[in-house]
């Protein structure tokens, strides 16, 4: 029987060519939903410390600060629009690993806003030279 070699990434060097495989018989994603949960929570917990420390650096205010502003609740606020808001921003916090490397290459920060007076929020690609 003929089997077709695993999908590869290829490299083309002045000397040859480089196969990196994609995927290889010996991988598979674990099926257990203690250790999907488990790896999801440590990737969140690092990425949450990440968003903050980046933002707490940019703004030279405390990581503290920062996620107590990140987390309280206004007085003007709905419960929804501020569950609402913790989520979204939580699902920026995701994607932040990603997004601030491909915003620096291109000199500038990302960051994740709200404006609960005026039910808004959202992300921001903002100058490095903007910030305080």
């Amino acid at each position: 029987m003929l089997v077709s070699p695993p999908p590869a990434f290829v490299i083309a060097s002045g000397a040859g060519t480089i196969a990196v495989p994609f995927w290889s018989q010996g991988f598979s994603l674990p099926n257990d939903p203690f250790v999907c949960t488990a790896a999801f929570s440590v990737y969140m917990i690092a990425a949450n410390f990440l968003y903050l420390s980046r933002r707490s650096y940019l703004r030279q205010m405390s990581k503290r600060k920062l996620l107590q502003i990140r987390t309280s609740r206004e007085d003007c606020t709905t419960f929804t629009l501020y569950m609402t808001t913790v989520a979204v921003w939580q699902l920026f916090v995701f994607v932040f690993p990603i997004v601030e490397t491909v915003a620096r290459m291109f000199g500038k920060v990302s960051f994740f806003y709200s404006y609960p007076n005026a039910g808004g929020l959202g992300f921001i690609l903002e100058p490095r030279r903007a910030q305080h």
